[in-house]
Parts: C-alpha cells; sequence; structure tokens
C-alpha cells in the first residue's frame, strides 16, 4: 500500500510540475510555494500529530498507537539523557583504576 502510494504522488508530481511551471507566476516561483507550502504543513503535521518514539520500546509504541487518540507527545529525551549522564561520571580513584592498557 505505501509503495503503491508513493509511485501514484510521484506520477502526479510528475505530471503536474511542467503546467505549473508554466502557469503560476513569472518563471514558475508559485511552484516552488506550493511545494513550500506542503512541506510547512507537513512540518506542523508532524510536530503536533505524530508521537515521539524515542527511547520508547516496541510494546510501549504498540502500547502508544493502539490508543483511540493518539496524539503527539513532547518527551524530553534529549534531556533526560543528559541528565542521567551524571551517574555516569567517574571520579578521580576510578579513573586511575579503569585507564586503559597497550599491549
Amino acid at each position: 500500500m505505501a509503495t503503491a502510494s508513493q509511485w501514484l504522488f510521484n506520477f502526479v508530481v510528475a505530471k503536474a510540475t511542467p503546467s505549473m511551471f508554466a502557469t503560476l507566476g513569472v518563471n514558475g516561483f508559485g511552484t516552488y510555494f506550493v511545494y513550500g507550502s506542503f512541506c510547512f504543513v507537513m512540518v506542523v503535521f508532524t510536530w503536533f500529530l505524530v508521537p515521539e518514539t524515542k527511547g520508547l520500546s516496541l510494546e510501549d509504541m504498540n502500547d502508544l498507537f493502539s490508543q483511540h487518540n493518539v496524539r503527539a507527545r513532547f518527551i524530553p529525551s534529549r534531556l533526560t539523557a543528559i541528565e542521567g549522564m551524571e551517574d555516569l561520571k567517574l571520579d578521580e580513584e576510578d579513573r586511575e583504576t579503569t585507564k586503559p592498557t597497550v599491549d
């Protein structure tokens, strides 16, 4: 299904672009405006409606997408990862004992 829709929309773009260049604005600048508008709408759609899945297990994603009302959740995974690094810091004694040796 995904491949068929991709081929369909590629065909539509390939057929529509030449006539758009000929009819939309001087030198076809309107074509870029149309495609840029689509890109902007997709960014807004993705930001607000596609949930973040970074750091989630497959089971958690299954639970997330099995809900009837799936809305995007902001998961500050990057900030959480940085805060979690404080526990990984080695003190000076540990650094001395864990130096790699070259054979």
